[in-house]
């Protein structure tokens, strides 16, 4: 059940203001910086249609995505305020904080922590737990993708030490 909270008015403002104004920017503005910013993001991402063995990256991309999922659904039960939230409102805190990541800071410190503190306080959970959580969960994570990117860093010229680069001859100039 929703309990309400003065910030979910917040939220839902701000979610519509942004989408009003995204909206506004891409059909009145598709000169300015940020309308091409976010066209070129557009083009990036429908690139996925000429690439080869394109299934496979999505399938790829989709379990990167659902053990990333499985990893803040699972951190849940730790915590005795987050034991019994129900999957609806792991979701909305999961996407609140998936998209705090495209802020510009590293590692999405403090913009993931507070997508996750205000998403959990949204919904009606006192503010300590909520950041002990987000702290807790985030370091977390961020060591274990240190400790995983450096195995690979080693890992990687070993796995491929077999490996030639080929190279392609350069494109015929067209005139």
């Amino acid at each position: 059940a929703f309990i309400y909270s003065p910030w979910s008015v917040v939220l839902v403002v701000v979610g519509l203001l942004a989408l009003g104004g995204f909206i506004w920017l891409l059909r009145y503005r598709r000169g300015s910086r940020i309308a091409q910013f976010f066209l070129h993001i557009w083009d990036g991402m429908m690139s996925i249609r000429y690439m080869p063995h394109r299934g496979r990256f999505l399938l790829l991309t989709l379990l990167i995505w659902i053990g990333y999922f499985c990893y803040f659904y699972f951190a849940l039960f730790a915590f005795e305020a987050t034991r019994d939230l129900p999957l609806s409102v792991a979701s909305i805190a999961f996407a609140m904080s998936s998209m705090s990541v495209i802020v510009p800071v590293q590692a999405g410190m403090g913009a993931w922590h507070a997508a996750v503190i205000i998403t959990f306080t949204t919904f009606g959970m006192a503010v300590q737990p909520a950041k002990d959580f987000a702290l807790i969960v985030h370091t977390a994570q961020t060591l274990w993708i240190t400790l995983v990117g450096l195995i690979a860093i080693i890992a990687l010229p070993i796995i491929n030490r077999h490996y030639t680069r080929r190279r392609t001859a350069p494109a015929a100039s067209v005139r």
